[in-house]
């Protein structure tokens, strides 16, 4: 694996504060083949709200559960790429010329490879992205996440789950995003190869079992809950937005204030 590795300690929207998570920390992994690998950790993840399994493939509207997001704008450009990635295993890519100017898919040949898994507290989000759909270039980069919470009664956000229209702008077409950390097990860090495990270099399956807890069943609160409602619908929820920097206002993941990291080009030592 070519090193890459840098860690982010994202922080919450003030005005969308989380239920349970305490942090969630970023990860650029490094880049192994063909693929460049991230990482999310959630702690506190007891409340966790997780997307029904889809499997692989593209998908629009991902930011409306638990997504994670990783931002890529070449340096001394405005045009910029966004990635949404799923726990359902479902994966969004972006093209914009300016902040949410222009959008349009991204060319992205192969399926991202998206898994989570869950041990007592702690949640890891596992992604791989093909380094072909990345800027090859140096690249200033933003790392979000939209956590959603099952809610008791009061704490949610008011009918439907979902926060007053017009208050955070996160995703294609609108965008979102928690600190103090806890002793949390950290037997899940260990396994740095998870979301690449099903996949050859090719991006074809390896025979290797999927990993994703949705397959296995979990205890971690679902978005499709035993009334088959979606999320948004049914039990009230809560979502918090997580970024390197948040700008003045609502929360806002296309803001150039999120991209305050930067992303060597693929290849890079």
């Amino acid at each position: 694996m070519q090193t890459q590795r840098a860690e982010y300690a994202l922080v919450p929207h003030q005005a969308h504060p989380p239920l349970g998570v305490s942090a969630v920390l970023a990860r650029v992994l490094g880049v192994e083949g063909p693929w460049l690998q991230l990482r999310w950790r959630i702690e506190g993840a007891g409340r966790l709200v997780v997307p029904r399994f889809a499997g692989r493939g593209r998908a629009d509207g991902l930011w409306r559960t638990t997504c994670f997001e990783l931002f890529l704008r070449p340096e001394g450009a405005a045009a910029y790429a966004e990635y949404n990635l799923s726990p359902s295993e479902r994966w969004a890519a972006y093209d914009f010329d300016a902040p949410r100017q222009a959008m349009r898919n991204r060319p992205v040949l192969r399926d991202c490879a998206c898994t989570l898994r869950r041990g007592g507290s702690v949640a890891i989000f596992d992604a791989a992205i093909p380094l072909a759909a990345l800027p090859v270039t140096r690249c200033a980069m933003a790392l979000t996440a939209v956590i959603e919470e099952a809610a008791g009664e009061g704490e949610g956000e008011g009918e439907a789950g979902q926060p007053a229209r017009g208050a955070p702008t996160t995703g294609a077409g609108e965008r979102h995003r928690p600190g103090a950390s806890q002793r949390v097990d950290t037997s899940l860090e260990d396994d740095v190869g998870a979301a690449l495990r099903p996949l050859g270099n090719d991006g074809s399956a390896d025979g290797h079992e999927a990993t994703n807890e949705h397959r296995r069943g979990s205890s971690a609160a679902r978005a499709d809950d035993a009334s088959g409602a979606k999320p948004g619908e049914g039990p009230a929820t809560r979502k918090s937005y997580w970024a390197l920097a948040h700008p003045p206002g609502a929360p806002d993941f296309h803001d150039p204030s999120c991209f305050t990291a930067t992303l060597a080009p693929p290849g890079a030592s």
